[in-house]
């Protein structure tokens, strides 16, 4: 899936509402563009908050 270059934190609300609607990490990471880990590491950050 090509995309234009932005940062995953510019993604948050929608990470955020896939998660909350049941999709996995992987289905989201694949729906955006980024790699499984990458949503991973930015869920675990943003649980953090």
């Amino acid at each position: 899936m090509s995309r234009e270059y932005r940062h995953i934190s510019e993604y948050e609300t929608e990470i955020i509402s896939m998660h909350n609607q049941g999709m996995t990490l992987r289905e989201i990471a694949d729906k955006l563009g980024f790699t499984h880990t990458q949503v991973q590491e930015f869920k675990s950050g943003y649980n953090k908050k």
